[in-house]
């Protein structure tokens, strides 16, 4: 299924170096996906869907794909639960109307950019946890997990009492 497709991973739309960006736009035009990362710390701000309607060219591109990223933290970040499904289930359902919130907000004034249409379609978000992955895959393999893993593991362990550590909860929790 994907054969015949290129990945491109560019310096993103807001490098300090001008012409980098530049170039990244440039090269969005001729894309069929663009895949926006977004901290779920700070989780698709108005600014940054803003930033995206005056960046992402309105030709070109024909799916946006919206990814939350480093979702351990997001699911750390909710203090009011300690069952670990509750917590994952609670943190997507902010993130899901924090992202249509503000998507309809730049929508209310902006109703034809078809970047701000396209986003919307692309609802509701993906999560993902890269550390969460990387230690399910070091788990399976036996390695060590490096200081910052063994850090999110332990504070896992310690907010939800239901967490395990094994290498299907991790897999499952990291999206990937």
């Amino acid at each position: 299924m994907l054969q015949e497709i290129e990945i491109v991973d560019t310096p993103g739309l807001n490098d300090p170096i001008v012409s980098r960006g530049e170039a990244t736009k440039k090269f969005l035009g001729e894309c069929d996906v663009v895949f926006l990362l977004s901290y779920t710390g700070q989780f698709l701000t108005q600014e940054d869907i803003s930033f995206m309607r005056y960046t992402l060219p309105n030709e070109g591109i024909r799916n946006v794909i919206i990814v939350g990223s480093k979702f351990d933290s997001g699911i750390l970040d909710n203090n009011r639960v300690k069952n670990l499904r509750t917590a994952c289930n609670e943190s997507k359902r902010v993130y899901d109307g924090q992202a249509r919130e503000n998507i309809q907000k730049c929508l209310n004034v902006d109703a034809s950019n078809e970047v701000l249409k396209r986003i919307k379609e692309s609802l509701p978000p993906s999560y993902i946890s890269a550390l969460l992955f990387s230690c399910a895959k070091k788990k399976e393999q036996e390695i060590p997990y490096s200081k910052q893993e063994a850090n999110i593991i332990e504070q896992l362990k310690r907010h939800f009492s239901d967490f395990t550590d094994d290498k299907d909860t991790l897999l499952s929790l990291s999206g990937i």
